[in-house]
Parts: structure tokens; sequence; C-alpha cells
């Protein structure tokens, strides 16, 4: 079977290539978390917001990316990344 990736984006404004370097090394970050489960398909959506804004909502059937109690480090590494670039 293999998996499955559908990436969609919404109400996306241009942005600079720091954003774009960033959202791209999150993607990677969570590809690499997606290979390390058993999860065979998995949804990313990217959606403007505000004027400079993006936001990803990551979604699958199991429960590989939940947040129980302590944030995992490469949720953590990625929501840094984010907010180091362009303000964000």
């Amino acid at each position: 079977p293999g998996l499955r990736i559908t990436l969609k984006g919404e109400g996306l404004k241009a942005v600079s290539s720091a954003t774009s370097a960033a959202l791209l090394w999150t993607l990677q970050e969570l590809l690499h978390q997606v290979r390390a489960s058993s999860i065979e398909r998995v949804r990313v959506s990217l959606h403007g917001v505000g004027s400079t804004g993006v936001q990803m909502t990551v979604s699958t059937a199991g429960r590989a990316f939940a947040v129980d109690v302590v944030e995992p480090s490469w949720l953590l590494r990625s929501r840094v990344r984010m907010q180091l670039v362009d303000g964000l």
C-alpha cells in the first residue's frame, strides 16, 4: 500500500522565503513522524490566517499525533521554528 499524503492550501498569501523554508522543514518533521508510525494516511491542510499567518492542520485516523500531557519534542521544534521566522 504505502503512505497516502494529501496537502491542501486555502487562502494562503504570498509568504517570504524564510517562512516557506520553515513550512518545508515542519512538513519534513511531520513526515518523519508519520514514517516512524504505522499510519497509512495523513491529511495536511495549510490555511492563511490574517495577512501573514499560516495554520497547519494534521488529520489522521489514529493517535500518532495526539498530545496528551507533554508536547513531543518534534512538535515543539516545529512550533518554535515557525514562531522565529517573520515574527509569526
